[in-house]
């Protein structure tokens, strides 16, 4: 990026200040970039500088927005799906993304514990209602099933 440049430095000072509030994907600060009228020469080289200096990275962004939603309770197919609106790289979102770990597992029970209370589904269509909910909430079939059998 040259510097000199007066648009330029006022791309990179926005660009900047939206990362100093929190983790953005490329994608998303390239579309803000762009929503605020810079020129896309503009938002290239200033992403890549900022990828650069590691002030941008997706995969970091990946690992936050994992542990934040993991935190409400969202399992990792609706994570997954989230990152991939956001533009994340699919071999970014598998690497920061460990379906085969335990810890959904607590997510899951956690979260069903938390809307459902600890009392087992009493027939067929509770138990149908509260896994549509677990479903909805991102988790796979088989996390879904495992819980139920435990």
């Amino acid at each position: 990026m040259r510097t000199d440049d007066e648009a330029g430095k006022k791309c990179y000072e926005t660009a900047i200040r939206l990362l100093a509030r929190r983790e953005h994907s490329r994608f998303e600060l390239s579309r803000k970039l762009t929503y605020k009228g810079h020129e896309t020469q503009q938002i290239d080289a200033v992403l890549d500088e900022l990828e650069l200096h590691n002030l941008q990275s997706d995969l970091r962004f990946s690992q936050s927005l994992i542990r934040a939603r993991k935190s409400k309770g969202y399992g990792p197919l609706y994570i997954r799906h989230y990152l991939r609106e956001k533009g994340v790289n699919s071999q970014i979102i598998e690497s920061a993304l460990d379906f085969n770990d335990m810890s959904w597992q607590k997510v899951l029970k956690d979260t069903a514990v938390k809307k459902f209370g600890e009392a087992k589904p009493a027939d067929f269509k509770q138990k149908t209602r509260q896994m549509n909910f677990l479903m909805r909430r991102g988790f796979s079939t088989q996390q879904i099933r495992d819980f139920f059998n435990r």
